[in-house]
């Protein structure tokens, strides 16, 4: 006798709080004889005691038998306690002799949709979601056990709660992990057929797979049949999807019928009904792909009777995810919008080597593979090596379930909110909190937390502003919450959730000493106009009216700083058409054509004033003014003027190349990671340090990276000196080893040359980076979040040579 397959299903009581624990077994008789057997069933708790057991002597000819343990007041299963019970199954012969013993898991939840609105244990659930392939960078899709821990333990440090299997049954370890650690599942059927239908078709056409064609329908519903056989033990998976981007036709319907009368206690999902409506009876619930956050609301007003998810959104190709935080605003205020499943984990690149053995990450094309698809498999939150991208922490940030909001910042009072479901913050979290001037800490400390699941607290800083504070600084207070406890997927001490709230510490920054007008020294010849002033020299070239020499004892610029209004282009970029739509600033600045370099003095001041045409169709205005102040400071204000009806600009800003002496950056603004105007939510502000080097993020394909918001002032420095840059009030500011077009001339960053210099671009702002989608004009930036050409742009920074 072999117990072939069994079933454990938890049912809880109304309040959730029993549970039956019903357990279904096949058996195989494989003789035939009829004799007496015994199935027992016990129930153990981590402590391994038996909490609950039962038996059932029958007929070894019966192929079915079945047994119900009721269990007081179980601990709960959850993504956010994922309590785990022990099944063991004994079958014994009449003589209580052991033929086989099996055990499973068991986590004790349910998972329900009432009216339209999912529920877990009884309250809302939200899909802190992302979508993983099984893939490792050096053995493909062959992972084993160690990658995927590697991948449960960051999504869980990056407060994702959920994944969808895009697009297969993972491997049966997958789960077991998932049950361990906490994650919910959405378990996907490997039925994916891209190419066989078209979007916007109304009716099924003979080249849909598998649609309604009788002779597809038991290859469809095998494929449900397998994956629910397989995997309906496992607490983690609470959803059931049929596949992927495969349209509609009735063999959806039978699969969804098949596992709803198969495993009634888990809805199912396929987004495909959305485009073929008459299959609408195949899913649970709405499930749409990367509609933006604007449509998705419009979308929800609607009355459709079931939860809303976005099975994929926010496509992750290269640098990209900018807008995330609005589609997590809308999941916190509309009910029935549960969440959504970010496209995706990690980046589909192979490790590979060049001819002399170096190694490098290779995608569509690196091997003779034509045609190819490049680097679109590059959507992850991790680098293919499994470093997490910039928007990793993005996604962490937008993700958290804590949240701190201000209550009354003069007597520093805050207030704290759990958005966990079911985790009290008493015991398992602190509140770590540091007050900074300008960046430095000038006080911390530690404070209990108490709130409840859903509830808030507040809590008070014990924080005196000081009776005399730097002048001109800026005070925040950073609000942590961090782990109390170790847990399996992090340490205590470990940071799950931020916010920072600038305090009303003010002191008027003291001008700096006045010079006169005879200590500024102004020479020309025949090429350049010179200005010094306490030991600083700056040179202008009469020709182009470009900053060609700038520094103490030693010209810094090794080119001039120019007025530059281009990026090197990211994924959404390309695939919006951005180079061919504004490849006219490319080069806009660098060609543009200087109609006037003068100077003057103004009482104790030196001004040096240039004014461009910048040769755009129709043509726009350019003037930037350099003021000279003591310490040989010079205040540069840049004013645009776009010429009428031209396309978005992707950068506003300066830039020059500096020696590659200049190798340490220092700022304060955001980081310490990548932000962008649509992507800052990951960063803090913060004093930060490091080499121009690490700045460059080693995308598969290069692309634009390594740009700072929020910069009050940053500086390079080298043996020769430092130069420093401060904002009025704050910049955009990026130190790379490449400029722009350097990072353009190759694909892969193991063909860039050595670095020759520092690129320095000093930017009012750039164009956001995207991230709804990766193709067509839905790729670009949200419009408030785009430099549009319609309005005049000034901006001012200060440089200072040290």
């Amino acid at each position: 006798m072999h117990i072939r397959d069994f079933t454990a299903i938890t049912e809880l009581d109304a309040d959730y709080r029993h549970s039956f624990l019903h357990v279904r077994t096949m058996m195989e008789n494989y003789y035939g004889e009829d004799a007496e057997i015994i199935l027992s069933a016990e129930l153990h708790d981590n402590e391994g005691r038996v909490i609950g057991s039962e038996s059932r002597r029958q007929g070894a000819s019966d192929s079915e038998c079945g047994l119900t343990l009721y269990v007081e007041d179980p601990l709960k299963w959850s993504a956010e306690e994922p309590n785990l019970y022990t099944l063991v199954l004994r079958l014994s012969n009449a003589g209580n002799e052991t033929l086989e013993i099996l055990r499973s898991r068991v986590g004790f939840r349910r998972f329900e949709i009432k009216g339209n609105t999912m529920l877990i244990n009884g309250r809302r659930i939200l899909f802190k979601g992302i979508n993983r392939h099984e893939w490792d960078a050096a053995k493909g899709r062959a992972i084993d056990e160690a990658d995927m821990r590697g991948d449960i333990m960051l999504m869980k440090r990056c407060n994702i709660n959920a994944v969808r299997t895009s697009h297969y049954p993972n491997a049966q370890e997958w789960y077991d992990l998932c049950d361990a650690y906490g994650i919910y599942v959405m378990d996907e059927a490997n039925v994916e057929t891209h190419g066989t239908w078209r979007y916007g078709q109304v009716a099924e056409e003979w080249d849909n797979v598998p649609g309604g064609k009788p002779w597809w329908r038991e290859a469809a519903v095998d494929r449900a049949r397998t994956m629910v056989g397989r995997d309906k033990n496992h607490p983690s998976i609470i959803i059931w999807s049929l596949g992927n981007e495969s349209w509609g036709g009735d063999n959806f319907i039978k699969m969804h019928d098949f596992i709803r009368d198969t495993d009634p206690t888990r809805p199912v999902h396929y987004e495909g009904v959305y485009h073929h409506r008459p299959s609408n009876a195949a899913s649970d619930m709405e499930s749409q792909m990367y509609t933006s956050p604007q449509a998705l609301e419009v979308f929800a007003m609607g009355n459709h009777g079931k939860p809303i998810i976005l099975c994929e959104h926010s496509h992750g190709t290269g640098n990209s995810v900018g807008n995330l935080k609005k589609y997590c605003e809308l999941f916190d205020r509309i009910g029935h919008i549960q969440g959504g499943f970010i496209w995706d984990w990690k980046d589909k690149a192979l490790l590979w080597k060049t001819r002399e053995g170096k190694d490098f990450y290779a995608i569509g094309g690196d091997f003779g593979d034509h045609p190819n698809d490049s680097n679109d498999g590059c959507n992850g939150m991790l680098l293919a090596s499994g470093v997490p991208k910039p928007q990793y922490h993005e996604v962490k940030r937008c993700y958290q379930n804590i949240r701190f909001s201000c209550a009354d910042i003069a007597k520093c009072e805050f207030t704290v909110h759990n958005r966990y479901l079911f985790i009290g913050l008493g015991g398992n979290y602190r509140l770590a909190w540091t007050v900074e001037g300008n960046g430095v800490a000038v006080a911390s400390g530690i404070l209990p937390l108490t709130a409840g699941p859903g509830q808030s607290e507040s809590v008070r800083i014990p924080y005196k502003a000081p009776e005399s504070c730097m002048a001109g600084a800026e005070y925040w207070v950073t609000l942590s919450a961090v782990l109390a406890k170790d847990l399996p997927w992090s340490e205590e001490g470990f940071e799950v959730a931020f916010d920072q709230f600038r305090l009303p510490i003010y002191k008027l920054e003291i001008p700096n000493r006045k010079v006169s007008g005879d200590e500024i020294k102004v020479s020309e010849d025949d090429g350049s106009l010179t200005v010094s002033v306490d030991g600083i020299e700056a040179v202008f070239c009469k020709a182009s009216g470009g900053l060609t020499g700038y520094g103490k004892d030693a010209n810094y610029l090794k080119t001039p700083l120019e007025p530059y209004f281009w990026r090197a282009p990211n994924d959404n970029d390309r695939r919006s058409q951005y180079e061919r739509r504004c490849g006219l600033w490319r080069s806009a600045g660098k060609d543009r054509r200087l109609l006037s370099l003068s100077w003057h003095r103004a009482g104790n001041a030196l001004m040096v004033q240039a004014k461009y045409m910048i040769p755009t169709n129709p043509f726009s205005e350019c003037a930037v003014d350099y003021a000279f102040g003591s310490g040989g400071e010079m205040r540069v204000t840049m004013c645009l003027s776009p010429g009428e009806g031209l396309s978005e600009l992707p950068a506003v800003g300066m830039m020059a190349t500096l020696d590659k002496g200049f190798d340490r950056l220092k700022w304060f603004g955001m980081g310490p990671y990548d932000t962008y105007w649509d992507r800052d939510q990951g960063g803090r502000l913060g004093l930060y340090e490091g080499f121009v080097a690490d700045q460059f993020v080693g995308f598969p394909r290069n692309q634009e990276c390594g740009n700072r918001t929020g910069v009050r002032y940053a500086a390079l420095s080298s043996a020769k000196g430092s130069l420093r840059i401060d904002g009025a009030p704050v910049l955009e500011v990026s130190a790379l080893p490449y400029t722009p077009e350097e990072i353009c001339s190759e694909i892969h960053p193991h063909k860039l040359h050595e670095p020759r210099h520092t690129a320095l671009r000093i930017n009012y702002r750039q164009t956001g980076i995207g991230g709804d989608v990766c193709w067509g004009d839905k790729a670009v930036a949200h419009p408030e979040y785009v430099l549009h050409a319609n309005r005049v742009y000034t901006y001012s920074f200060k440089l200072t040579a040290q």
